[in-house]
C-alpha cells in the first residue's frame, strides 16, 4: 500500500465529507500536520478545515477492515 502524507489523507478526507471542493483550494505551504490535527488553508490562509489524526487513524483502519472483509468473502 502506497504512503501517504497526513496532508494528503485530511485533504481527501474534506473532500469526501465536503468541507473543499477539490485538492486545488488547499495552500500546503500555509496549511500544517501538528502532534493530533491537520490544519487545511486556503490561499488566504484562512482555516478551511480542522481534523484530528484520530479521525483519519480510525477511517484508514475501518478501510483496512472493509478490504479484509471483502477479499475473504471473495474466496
Amino acid at each position: 500500500m502506497a504512503e501517504t502524507t497526513p496532508l494528503t489523507t485530511a485533504i481527501q478526507f474534506a473532500i469526501s465529507t465536503g468541507k473543499i471542493q477539490s485538492a486545488s483550494d488547499i495552500d500546503l505551504s500555509k496549511s500544517t500536520s501538528g502532534i493530533d490535527a491537520v490544519i487545511l488553508r486556503n490561499q488566504e490562509g484562512i482555516t478551511v478545515a480542522s481534523i484530528s489524526k484520530r479521525v483519519l487513524k480510525e477511517r484508514a483502519e475501518n478501510a483496512a477492515v472493509a478490504k479484509l472483509k471483502s477479499e475473504q468473502t471473495d474466496q
